[in-house]
């Protein structure tokens, strides 16, 4: 062989042998909603990255009529919206949807405030490991 191919193979092997990046593990992390002092839940959640790291991740989950909500993504910073549940047809909605602590209990405007990853105000921080609970109201 000569020098050249030498050279070659030993940056081949170099290359395959530098230490790989970790990417950190998925983390769960529980939730509470709330608008005018009560509950509010019976949405869709969805946590858009805002860093490089957990890009191409869209963690997605729904609060409960209690305001709860559980999800797992990677640490990172996040902007989360809010989809009201979708009416299913011929049944005036689902419960879940026009009961009370839901999108009915807002007054018009607030959730459009949530609507897009550009413009909500919500943004969370998720760490490594443990998070505490995170909590929202929503605001006008």
């Amino acid at each position: 062989m000569t020098r050249r191919h030498l050279l070659t193979l030993a940056l081949l092997a170099a290359v395959g042998c530098a230490p790989k990046a970790t990417v950190p593990a998925a983390v769960d992390i529980t939730g509470r909603l709330s608008a005018a002092g009560k509950p509010f839940g019976n949405v869709v959640l969805t946590f858009h990255p805002q860093d490089a790291a957990a890009q191409g991740q869209q963690p997605t989950t729904m609060a409960k009529a209690n305001g709860t909500f559980a999800v797992r993504c990677l640490p990172g910073t996040y902007k989360v919206t809010i989809t009201p549940l979708p009416r299913a047809a011929g049944d005036g909605g689902p419960a879940a949807a026009s009961g009370p602590g839901g999108p009915r209990d807002v007054p018009p405007g607030v959730l459009a405030a949530y609507a897009t990853a550009a413009n909500t105000p919500w943004t969370i921080r998720v760490n490594e490991g443990s998070n505490p609970e995170f909590t929202h109201t929503l605001v006008r």
